[in-house]
């Protein structure tokens, strides 16, 4: 009775981290006890076990603490990115109009220099690079029979 409640013996759900950090919470409960104490220690555990073992779960739960902190946080910056590439898009699209108004597309003269700056639309239909049409396949033509 007293492996089950006090040591936890056995016990192993949940399986959820909080769960387990307050199961082992109470096994370190269990070994500072003091009428616990001389029995550990004729089995070989030592306080600086105890310390140890009660350092890992502190450094656990604030892992989880951590973790959970920048769940949070990744959704500010998922937002805070998102922000920033519309914002790019909307400068990006001042600049073409701008550039469109200094150099109209209606002079051919001035197709070369628009396309350096890539002033059409943007972003471009289909990718950055225009690729040629795939030639048509040639029909197969019968061959005359050999002789």
């Amino acid at each position: 009775m007293k492996l089950r409640e006090e040591f936890q013996v056995g016990i192993n759900e949940p399986h959820d981290l909080a769960s387990v950090l307050q199961r082992e919470r109470t096994i370190v409960a269990a070994l500072k006890q003091t009428e616990n104490v001389p029995a550990l220690k004729a089995k070989g555990w030592l306080d600086a076990d105890t310390t140890g073992f009660e350092g890992v779960i502190s450094g656990l739960a604030a892992t989880a603490t951590t973790q959970e902190t920048g769940k949070g946080g990744a959704k500010d910056a998922t937002g805070t990115r998102n922000h920033n590439a519309n914002l790019l898009y909307d400068n990006l699209l001042i600049l073409q109009n701008a550039a469109d108004l200094q150099w109209p597309d209606d002079n051919p003269a001035r197709a070369g220099l628009r396309d350096e700056f890539r002033l059409r639309t943007f972003p471009p239909r289909g990718g950055n690079s225009t690729k040629p049409a795939p030639a048509p396949a040639a029909a197969a033509s019968p061959t005359p029979p050999q002789a």
